[in-house]
Parts: structure tokens; sequence; C-alpha cells
């Protein structure tokens, strides 16, 4: 397992939020449960991160705030 301030090193990535949250599996936005990471990085996918369980979502810098754990990286889709 692995937290989301572990990760945000891996990736040079910055946290907002509970960077203490583990992170136990990767999934797209409409089926993300607690523990899971995944994605938000369209206008449409900040609105459906909103609702997600996700622990954190993945996004890039300039994402809008997100009331949820956020790791804002410069390029999200060469952190996987």
């Amino acid at each position: 397992m692995i937290n989301v301030n572990q990760l945000a090193k891996l990736v040079d990535g910055f946290v907002e939020g509970d960077g203490n949250a583990v992170i136990t599996g990767m999934a797209p936005l409409s089926t993300a449960k607690k523990g899971d990471i995944t994605f938000a990085l369209s206008e449409k996918d900040f609105a459906l991160a909103m609702g997600t369980e996700a622990s954190c979502i993945l996004t890039v810098m300039q994402a809008p705030p997100i009331p949820k754990t956020l790791l804002r990286i410069k390029d999200p889709k060469t952190a996987v």
C-alpha cells in the first residue's frame, strides 16, 4: 500500500487534502471507491469528480478546486 504523500514524491506532485489517504487501487471516475485513485483531466471530469468516492484524484495543476484529496501534477498521463 502507498499513501498520497508517497505517490506525490514519486510523480513530483502537489497534494491538496489528506496526504495520508491510503491508495490500494486505480479506477475510472464513474466506478472509483474508497482506496482508489482516479483521474480528472477535463471540465467534464472535474464535474464528475465532485461525486466520486475515490480517495484521491490525480489532476492537472490548473484544475479548479475540488473538495476532495487531489494530487496535482504537470502531466497526469505520464504519471501512470
